[in-house]
């Protein structure tokens, strides 16, 4: 093929955002490498996803990155890793082509100088740059965000890591490159629902026979993670373990995932500057973006199973694998881990009992103060708050640390299967059955 002219050329960059399928299409383009159109060259960094090789060489001190400096790679490993992407970056640019595809979700974690030494680079092989992102609604991003990163450790409903920051991630790719092609990602604005149906389509790439490649875990399978990641000795994440727990996990039934309304709406409410900022970008396609949340009474990550999960969870006990690691991270069975009520306060001691048919009552001890808020849910839905301000000096320790007592009335009488849940300053304090 004759070399066509730099000024001919296009590189098309695709950003994401995170949680859009990008697995699928990166897939995609390098199981169909050389397949997808005539002059078209997806950009032969290594693995599929460009994310790792760009981070080394783009950024300007990559040591600092967190996804790079858990490696905990010596300099001189460090510096070779650069070289070698720097070098394989150079060369997919110098390939024939008349169109070149990067894809990388990690863009966004480049700053705005990084971004422009990047863009004055492709312009000495190309003569223009397209940006494509797909852009999740808010709050199923957010649902998707918490499966995602409760995989690797604890993380609460409310954390404001599960958001999406759009105006900070995006907003400097307008600065740098003038414009961003955004598309929404939903069943419904997709291609026939499929992600990679409809970048081939939104690219003009050609379509070949492939399945998606993401493993999707449902409610269940969240809700012993949470337990699991709560429970752990140690918090230390390896990606073959990664990939083993995604495995036995994915077989639990895929029920779908909500989160509590209670901690979704506060931080849809905190964010609200941030996703009119995104909504703004869909306004001629009349796209409005869904910013209100009710879980219907069934969302919860930290309630106790019932009996028919804790069946499911326990049929995988049948592998040696799976019972080996979850014994060895959390120095408990399988049985014992689903069985136990949970508390994360180092300086609390909780009590809590039922007082009559519909009521509940108890104490707790908080370092330095006697009065707190205790959030309480049934089913996952939040109900109601009781104060502990009651004194009580039957229980008093020391003038620093004492007990308070509290009660909760509910409407209706407490069902044998009703799972209670406390929470307190967003910690678990107990779950369980009444």
């Amino acid at each position: 093929m004759k070399r066509a002219k730099v000024n001919n050329k296009i590189c098309h960059l695709h950003i994401g955002m995170h949680k859009t399928g990008s697995s699928s299409i990166q897939e995609y383009l390098e199981v169909n490498r050389g397949e997808v159109g005539e002059g078209v060259y997806y950009a032969k960094l290594g693995p599929a996803n460009h994310s790792g090789p760009l981070l080394y060489a783009l950024l300007f001190d990559p040591a600092v990155d967190s996804e790079i400096s858990q490696f905990g790679l010596l300099e001189s490993e460090l510096k070779k890793n650069v070289c070698y992407f720097k070098d394989k970056l150079y060369d997919s640019l110098n390939e024939d082509f008349t169109e070149i595809i990067f894809s990388s979700e990690a863009l966004v974690k480049l700053t705005i100088e990084e971004l422009k030494a990047f863009k004055a680079q492709l312009l000495q092989f190309v003569g223009e740059v397209r940006v494509y992102c797909y852009v999740r609604e808010p709050i199923p991003f957010m649902v998707s965000a918490f499966q995602q990163i409760i995989k690797t450790g604890p993380m609460e409903p409310n954390n404001q890591n599960i958001c999406p920051n759009y105006e900070s991630k995006l907003s400097k790719f307008e600065l740098v490159f003038g414009k961003v092609n955004y598309r929404m990602f939903s069943k419904e604005d997709l291609v026939e629902g499929d992600v990679v149906k409809d970048f081939c389509n939104w690219l003009g790439l050609s379509l070949h026979q492939f399945n998606n490649v993401n493993i999707s875990l449902g409610a269940l399978a969240v809700k012993f993670l949470y337990r699991f990641q709560h429970s752990r000795i140690n918090i230390n994440v390896h990606q073959p373990d990664l990939n083993m727990l995604e495995r036995y996990l994915s077989r639990l039934p895929n029920y779908k995932l909500l989160l509590p309304a209670k901690d979704i709406n506060k931080l849809t409410e905190a964010n609200k500057k941030d996703f009119s900022w995104m909504a703004s970008r869909f306004k001629k396609g009349g796209c409005k973006f869904q910013v209100t949340y009710t879980d219907g009474g069934a969302g919860t990550v930290y309630g106790g199973f019932s009996e028919d999960e804790k069946k499911l969870i326990l049929s995988l006990t049948e592998s040696q694998e799976f019972n080996n690691y979850i014994l060895a991270e959390t120095g408990m069975s399988i049985r014992k881990l689903i069985n136990m009520q949970l508390s994360h306060f180092s300086d609390l001691k909780f009590y809590v009992r039922r007082t009559g048919p519909s009521s509940i009552g108890g104490w707790c001890s908080f370092e330095a103060t006697k009065e707190k808020l205790l959030e309480v849910s049934i089913n996952g839905r939040h109900i109601g708050d009781a104060i502990a301000d009651k004194y009580r000096a039957d229980l008093t320790e020391t003038k620093e640390r004492g007990y308070v007592g509290y009660s909760y009335f509910f409407d209706t009488e407490l069902c044998e299967k009703d799972i209670l849940t406390i929470m307190c300053d967003n910690k678990l304090l107990f779950s369980g059955y009444m």
